[in-house]
């Protein structure tokens, strides 16, 4: 079990402070500097999202198994848009391999704000490598030539969150320690016959397809009522996963996902319900909903999550 520190939230707060305070002073000014305001606005947003994407007091992290290289090929392609549009030059060498147990949220997060601070601390160039130590991956991001002081803003409280830590010197370096995905590999949807439900007809559209994609069977339900019908009207077996939208119209989904208990062959091993939820505090509500529902996946879907939480109520986790 990887060790994590407690998440300083005050770092965050006194971010925001000094950026509000840095935009009060442009502001000041007769004529202040857009791009600069823009900076600092940029700053606030990031410090939001990572005040959003951490719990308040223990750091609860959400893990998921992450292809590491498919990860990284994303994150250095939008890298490289942005840096492209600043009249900055990016290169990446990606050496980090395999599946790995992971917060790709907060991973991200990290990255993003050390992108940024790399990237005001130089006209120049950014290199970010990375590569697996055993089993901690280590990504470094290097800067030529450092123009400024390099600022890690709040990635080091949130790499320390999730046992990792960071190093500042001419770049940054996260060494991050990570947990082996005991099956190595993501599994996949192929011969699934799934029931999407969800009362919003383009969101059952973007599950579908991605679902789809992966080689899933797909129904489809737009209330929980339906939903409850369909799923009493087959036989043992017929789905073999519910994506249970929880926010509905008229019956909502731990309603629906109560009743769908009450017949006979759908229990929780037989039939995994997920529920999908936009709202962060929904996710740390599975005390409230009895033995109905087996996980809780925030949207916008994310496969790997949904895949994973799959194979664990299948596992009896």
């Amino acid at each position: 079990m990887i060790e994590k520190k407690a998440f300083d939230t005050q770092k965050l707060i006194g971010r925001l402070e000094d950026e509000l305070a840095a935009m009060e002073e442009l502001l000041a000014d007769p004529a202040p500097s857009i791009p600069a305001l823009r900076r600092h606005a940029a700053g606030m947003r990031r410090a939001l999202h990572a005040r959003s994407a951490v719990a308040e007091s223990d750091a609860v992290l959400h893990t998921f198994p992450m292809d590491l290289r498919a990860f990284f090929e994303r994150v250095a392609a939008a890298s490289r848009t942005r840096c492209t549009a600043a009249g900055l030059g990016f290169r990446a060498e990606l050496h980090a391999d395999g599946v790995f147990i992971c917060d790709e949220e907060r991973l991200r997060l990290i990255l993003q704000e050390l992108l940024e601070g790399a990237g005001a601390s130089t006209g120049g160039d950014l290199l970010l490598r990375t590569e697996m130590e055993g089993r901690t991956l280590v990504c470094r991001l290097t800067v030529s030539p450092l123009t400024r002081p390099l600022d890690a803003g709040f990635a080091q409280p949130v790499a320390e969150a999730m046992g990792g830590s960071l190093e500042v010197s001419d770049g940054f370096t996260l060494r991050l320690p990570l947990e082996a995905d005991p099956e190595g590999t993501l599994p996949e949807l192929r011969g699934l016959r799934l029931l999407i439900v969800d009362d919003n007809a383009l969101s059952r559209t973007l599950a579908r397809e991605l679902c789809e994609e992966a080689g899933a069977e797909v129904e489809e339900a737009d209330d929980g009522e339906t939903a409850v019908d369909m799923v009493s009207n087959y036989y043992a077996g017929y789905y073999d996963l519910v994506l249970m939208d929880i926010r509905m119209t008229g019956m909502d989904g731990y309603r629906a996902a109560e009743l769908i208990r009450e017949v006979p062959w759908a229990t929780k091993k037989v039939l995994p319900i997920i529920a999908l939820s936009a709202l962060d505090y929904e996710t740390d509500r599975s005390a409230e909903t009895g033995n109905a529902i087996n996980a809780f996946c925030k949207k916008p879907l994310d496969l790997n999550r949904v895949l994973y939480a799959y194979r664990a109520a299948r596992n009896g986790a």
